[in-house]
């Protein structure tokens, strides 16, 4: 119970930033077929930076006030440990990070790099799971999924999209 309330709050952020964001999708697709390279380029950056603006720092906030917000919401049962929450937030912050990333490669159709992280970030997270939670409880779970969300969508969802953006920059499309 410790964990789901936790996660349910501090992933408040991410699932705003996510809610935000979603409709570029289509917008995205729409651009690729009008081969607005540019607009496209533009809007990935601006979204970006507006998740990561808007949501990494309401995410601190959010840890500063799980605790209390915990307590009244859910009782004493229910209030994390500082570590959970600090780990969480790192989870958190790499999840608004990388919004944009996951709206871009459906948007344009390539979701095959998103195949294989829903694939490996998954049995990242078991497999660091199953050695942090033995030393760290909780939040070695919460450790876990963000090192995993490091380790594979981060340099595979990265790769992808400067991928992308230096083949049309290269055939000269205007990007």
């Amino acid at each position: 119970m410790i964990f789901v309330v936790t996660l349910k709050v501090m992933s408040l952020p991410s699932d705003l930033a996510d809610m935000g964001t979603a409709p570029l999708v289509a917008a995205f697709g729409e651009a690729k077929a009008r081969r607005d390279w540019r607009w496209i380029k533009g809007a990935y950056k601006n979204g970006t930076f507006a998740s990561v603006i808007l949501g990494i720092p309401f995410a601190a906030a959010l840890g500063l006030a799980a605790k209390p917000l915990i307590l009244i919401w859910a009782g004493p049962s229910a209030v994390p440990d500082s570590y959970l929450i600090l780990r969480l937030f790192i989870y958190i912050a790499a999840c608004v990070s990388l919004v944009m990333v996951g709206q871009l490669l459906c948007g344009i159709e390539r979701v095959e790099p998103l195949v294989l992280c829903n694939v490996l970030c998954p049995l990242g997270c078991v497999g660091f799971g199953v050695v942090f939670a033995h030393w760290w409880g909780l939040s070695g779970v919460a450790f876990a999924m963000a090192l995993s969300v490091l380790v594979t969508l981060f340099p595979i969802s990265l790769y992808q999209v400067r991928r992308f953006f230096r083949a049309v920059s290269a055939a000269g499309s205007g990007a």
